[in-house]
């Protein structure tokens, strides 16, 4: 049996080793929508549908961000997804790892970008 409250696609992440909620329950609903939607892609569905939905809600976010991520859990993040950046090739998965460490950075022009690079790559 699946647990529908919390799907595999939601629990810790290659990257960060963290469950999405650990980190999305400290940011506004449409930054936390958007986080979700770069967690799961490619773990869940089509990743470019998750993308899109990502960049959907990247585009709505609020100004300014009321974002309110503890600073220790930020720099265990960021350490963390820089180490797992560093290993893999630029492909659409590393693009959503990082852009959720922007959102994470609170740099989400830098985010939104990324998700629109991904989506045009893997439009290709």
């Amino acid at each position: 049996m699946t647990d529908q409250i919390n799907p595999a696609h939601y629990r810790a992440h290659p990257a960060f080793g963290i469950e999405c909620y650990e980190l999305t329950k400290f940011m506004d609903f449409t930054t936390g929508n958007a986080c979700k939607y770069l967690w799961r892609s490619g773990r869940k569905g089509d990743a470019v549908e998750d993308l899109r939905k990502a960049h959907w809600y990247l585009e709505q976010l609020p100004s300014p961000n009321i974002s309110i991520i503890p600073q220790n859990l930020i720099d265990t993040l960021a350490a963390q997804a820089r180490l797992y950046l560093d290993d893999r090739d630029s492909d659409a998965e590393w693009m959503a790892v990082a852009a959720i460490l922007h959102l994470i950075l609170d740099d989400r022009e830098t985010a939104k970008d990324m998700v629109q690079t991904a989506i045009q790559r893997e439009d290709n």
